[in-house]
């Protein structure tokens, strides 16, 4: 979803200033994929569906200058001092059994709210609906 969305409006930009890291397996956060981040040396990273409680590696990319956005439904202690977190689980959000493309959806429809958009976000509520099964939540 946020892939296609980016790509939606932003083509030129998306294909030549993103890069995706996908987990080799059932994988979730940041612990595995840190020397390749560190490597690319990215100015944003943007973590969906994990790394709510990867705190240490949230203050390694802060220190070397890195924004970092966690778009997440997992269970956490605490929001990280280090990251902008967007987390049912720890806010007052009243939908706790949202999975986590839901909660990268509903960051989608604020920025398209945000920017004043087309709606373009609307177009993945199919992805939602089966995320939401997919992953086994109420």
């Amino acid at each position: 979803m946020l892939m296609n969305y980016l790509h939606h409006y932003y083509p030129k930009w998306v294909e030549g200033n993103i890069a995706t890291y996908l987990h080799s397996d059932k994988q979730h956060g940041l612990e595995d994929c840190m020397e390749w981040i560190i490597d690319r040396d990215p100015r944003l990273v943007i973590v969906p569906d994990a790394g709510s409680n990867d705190y240490e590696q949230h203050k390694i990319l802060y220190d070397k200058g890195m924004k970092i956005c966690i778009l997440d439904h997992h269970e956490a202690p605490k929001k990280s001092e280090w990251a902008i977190t967007i987390n049912n689980q720890l806010s007052p959000y009243p939908n706790k059994q949202l999975c986590g493309g839901g909660i990268v959806w509903q960051f989608l429809r604020y920025v398209n709210d945000f920017e004043k958009k087309d709606g373009y976000c609307y177009e993945f509520m199919d992805l939602v609906a089966l995320a939401n099964i997919s992953d086994m939540m109420s």
